[in-house]
């Protein structure tokens, strides 16, 4: 699944590109409100927690079409909860991990003025997280990686503005196509705040 996610991404770009009125690429970090729902039988309630990721893009536009490739570093995590009925006391367990994350967004320009200077995008394309081993706690103990799986899908979907040449700015919900564990379904989920610089802004 990994090879041919990556296969279709590529051959996405290269066919974009070959037509594409406009490219543009640079850097893009985003703040991330995260959380997972983790369903074991034992009634754990989630919390969600802040994370963000930093990376690049890489926007190839063909009308009013585009196709938008990303490359981040994430960090990431959970919170989860569960009332013990005899104290009343919560116990809590601070879950935290990080990622490569490879995105193949796919986009409208709904409308756009001073040549795309300024303007709105709706976009959406699948995810996918690279696990990266080590990287797992527990209450801040580490977790053996082989509990986990190496790569998840995940699904995007959000809207963009663009405020300046340079400058444009995201809002996006990501929303996990299968579990982190091996053994335990946790699927994550989040919102995503994201800041892009344009580098490039050529016709």
């Amino acid at each position: 699944m990994k090879k041919s996610f990556t296969l279709i991404m590529f051959f996405l770009v290269i066919a974009a590109g070959v037509n594409a009125q406009k490219v543009t690429f640079g850097p893009l970090v985003s703040g991330m409100y995260n959380w997972a729902s983790y369903e074991n039988g034992k009634n754990w309630d989630y919390r969600a927690i802040g994370g963000y990721s930093a990376g690049l893009f890489f926007r190839v536009k063909l009308l009013k079409l585009y196709i938008e490739p990303e490359f981040l570093y994430s960090v990431r995590g959970s919170d989860f909860q569960q009332k013990d009925n005899t104290t009343g006391q919560y116990n809590l367990q601070s879950f935290r991990y990080k990622t490569i994350d490879v995105n193949a967004m796919l986009g409208l320009q709904l409308f756009s003025f001073a040549d795309d200077a300024v303007g709105v995008r709706l976009h959406t394309g699948p995810g996918m997280f690279f696990m990266i081993d080590d990287a797992f706690k527990l209450n801040d103990n580490s977790l053996p990686a082989s509990e986990f799986k190496k790569n998840v899908m995940n699904w995007q979907f959000g809207v963009g503005l663009d405020v300046t040449r340079r400058l444009q700015f995201d809002l996006r919900y990501e929303l996990g196509l299968s579990s982190l564990a091996k053994d335990d379904k946790i699927i994550p989920k989040a919102f995503m705040i994201q800041v892009g610089y344009k580098l490039i802004h050529k016709k």
